[in-house]
């Protein structure tokens, strides 16, 4: 079981600048200053000698921002199917890390759900916002299922319909006569509103924990760079072509820095959290 599309996510996230755009964006102009990794991590409850897989962990940040609360008891497995996100992750764990923590992480470029686990080997999955790339979700919960050892828990973060709904309409004034390449439905799979029911079908016991917080963004730069590193906009590059398409990224962002002249700054909803789901 692969991956959604996994021609665009391959080039989504095949280098760390894409992925880098978005969290600086966040990083920068989040309202709410106590970091989304940070709070991820403060909802973890592992054991002493846990062992943990993370699936679609992008940079590395979830480690990275906690490493001084991460035990050395602790054996974590990161896979992935795209070898440049693994040459990213094993630099980051490189540099941040010392040696004695170092050898506690196995990288495997591999398919993300499970196939080469067995059953009941990890007392933690955390899949940080992934769920809904899968086509199949039915199949990846299952196997995350299985390969969760009893009494262990899914961590799935994932976004709400309102989050980030502004930037469908910076994407709509890109490609006004196709308004369906929206984050809102492409992410709609596996949201806060429907996770619940989808994880019960496998697991005993689903809690729901939210994060507050919201954009307010003072540069145009930054939230044209976020929306230019999706898979969405790529796509209008290639149907409209690339003369095109300059002078309507020239046009949008002419248009975002004259809203934050006037307004002083572009504020947008945030709306995400995470499932604890527990075998």
């Amino acid at each position: 079981m692969g991956l959604a599309n996994p021609a665009n996510l391959s080039s989504q996230y095949a280098n760390a600048p894409n992925l880098d755009s978005r969290i600086t964006l966040h990083r920068r102009f989040s309202v709410n200053k106590y970091s989304w990794h940070r709070w991820v991590f403060d909802q973890f409850d592992f054991s002493h000698d846990a062992r943990i897989l993370e699936v679609g962990r992008g940079n590395t940040a979830l480690c990275t921002e906690n490493r001084e609360r991460m035990t050395e008891t602790w054996r974590i497995t990161l896979p992935d199917a795209s070898p440049g996100m693994i040459e990213g992750a094993e630099r980051n764990i490189n540099l941040d890390f010392r040696n004695i923590l170092i050898r506690n992480f196995t990288f495997t470029s591999t398919d993300a759900q499970g196939v080469l686990f067995g059953d009941g080997e990890f007392g933690a999955v955390v899949a940080n916002h992934m769920l809904y790339h899968i086509p199949d979700r039915v199949k990846a919960v299952s196997r995350m299922a299985r390969i969760s050892r009893p009494g262990g828990v899914l961590y799935a973060a994932t976004d709400g319909r309102k989050h980030m709904r502004e930037v469908d309409g910076f994407i709509t004034r890109l490609d006004p006569d196709h308004p369906e390449y929206g984050l809102a439905r492409r992410f709609s799979g596996f949201t806060l509103e429907n996770g619940e029911a989808q994880l019960f079908e496998h697991f005993a016991e689903v809690s729901l924990s939210r994060h507050k917080d919201e954009l307010r963004v003072t540069e145009a730069g930054p939230l044209l760079a976020w929306a230019l590193s999706t898979v969405a906009v790529r796509e209008i590059a290639e149907r409209v072509g690339e003369e095109e398409f300059a002078r309507r990224v020239s046009e949008l962002f002419e248009s975002l820095e004259e809203e934050i002249s006037e307004w002083g700054e572009i504020r947008i909803a945030k709306d995400a959290g995470l499932f604890a789901a527990k075998r």
